[in-house]
């Protein structure tokens, strides 16, 4: 909303527009949970430096600076 955009209200809304895959598997083992976790955050690091770049072509430095920041956690 910050940037201009609408605010998600919704659990359903943030699904929609996740990038992510939601697993329907009850409950894997403790394995299986790792490696779900080290895709999704590779997939979160690809898909914050598309949208840095993305960010930086449209001129919105502070877009970028705020996604950057994210970039670091991952």
């Amino acid at each position: 909303r910050g940037l201009g955009g609408p605010a998600l209200g919704s659990m359903g809304e943030f699904l929609e527009h996740s990038r992510l895959v939601e697993e329907g598997e009850e409950m894997p083992n403790a394995d299986t949970m790792v490696n779900r976790l080290l895709v999704d955050h590779e997939a979160t690091i690809r898909n914050l430096r598309r949208d840095i770049e993305a960010a930086n072509q449209a001129g919105e430095a502070g877009a970028a600076d705020l996604l950057t920041g994210f970039l670091e956690n991952h």
